[in-house]
């Protein structure tokens, strides 16, 4: 056989061997484990059960993979979807600010039950604000389509936590026990959200009224006008322009989009509102958010 020939057997050999199991995991890992548990209950409680039986076996590949998935992907944009643009971006700020932390914390605990012999949890499940107290009720209504939060009791038939307190350090840390907080399912799989972020949400979500532009006309304090577009009159673009927007309780744009129109004429249109002010409206006294729909265009001759 001659070099060339050795050389080319060896290439084959590489190219037919079996990839090593870490590699397979660390490549498809995070979708199989997705794929495996269910937004139920009894999801939640396979994954969590086979978390603390891969931390038992010594099987550390998988309870990494596992614990993982329960963070939130940084692309997720599910605090906003679930919480609005007013309260999602804070949420999300004060959640990745946390997370670097937050997988070791998981970690910990797990470990912590597996030592103790706990790996089958009671899961509960919320999903109606009007069945739970507080503050959970709070957490969901806050929600801008509910979705259900996750609690364990990994010891018992009540959520509760093993803390240990170093003399060394101010406070204390979860050691086994229940995380503080609840389990959410966001892109298709389960993550785990700590109770200190959805304690950033207001106590009471304002009450939200439709009112019409005319009405709100005399409310305006501080009322920017748009100008026509040069390249739209250049292009002889016109048409008719819909701006949709919502005041806080204190008369201030929260959430503003174009619904209608070419985006050379609602541009303008919207950077002139973004900066309008109104008058705080209220509803029997109390202090509302106001859902408005702003008509407009842009003319030629008279004619959209």
């Amino acid at each position: 056989m001659n070099r060339w020939s050795s050389v080319s057997l060896c290439i084959a050999a590489l190219l037919l061997s079996p990839v090593p199991l870490q590699a397979q995991q660390a490549s498809g890992g995070v979708q199989d484990v997705e794929a495996a548990y269910p937004d139920s209950s009894e999801g939640l409680q396979k994954m969590l059960h086979e978390t603390i039986e891969a931390v038992k076996s010594r099987d550390p590949t998988k309870e990494a993979t596992l614990i993982h998935t329960l963070i939130m992907p940084e692309d997720a944009m599910w605090f906003k979807d679930e919480f609005g643009p007013s309260f999602g971006p804070r949420l999300a700020v004060a959640y990745q600010k946390i997370t670097p932390e937050l997988e070791q914390q998981i970690q910990t605990v797990y470990e912590g039950n597996a030592q103790r012999g706990w790996s089958q949890p009671k899961i509960f499940r919320y999903a109606d604000a009007a069945t739970v107290g507080s503050p959970i009720d709070n957490f969901l209504n806050c929600m801008d389509v509910v979705v259900p939060l996750y609690q364990t009791a990994f010891n018992g038939d009540r959520p509760g936590s093993q803390v240990a307190v170093n003399v060394n350090t101010p406070g204390s840390k979860v050691v086994a026990g229940d995380l503080p907080g609840y389990y959410v399912y966001a892109k298709g799989g389960f993550r785990f959200v700590p109770q200190a972020i959805f304690s950033l949400l207001p106590k009471e979500r304002p009450i939200r009224i439709q009112l019409d532009m005319n009405v709100m006309r005399s409310k305006i304090i501080n009322n920017v006008q748009w100008k026509y577009p040069e390249e739209a009159i250049r292009q002889h673009i016109k048409g008719k322009v819909v701006i949709h927007f919502v005041l806080d309780t204190n008369g201030k744009i929260k959430e503003i989009s174009a619904a209608e129109g070419p985006r050379i004429l609602s541009d303008p249109v919207l950077q002139a509102v973004r900066q309008w002010t109104f008058e705080p409206t209220t509803l029997d006294g109390e202090p509302v958010e106001v859902e408005i729909n702003l008509e407009t265009g842009f003319q030629i001759n008279g004619n959209y």
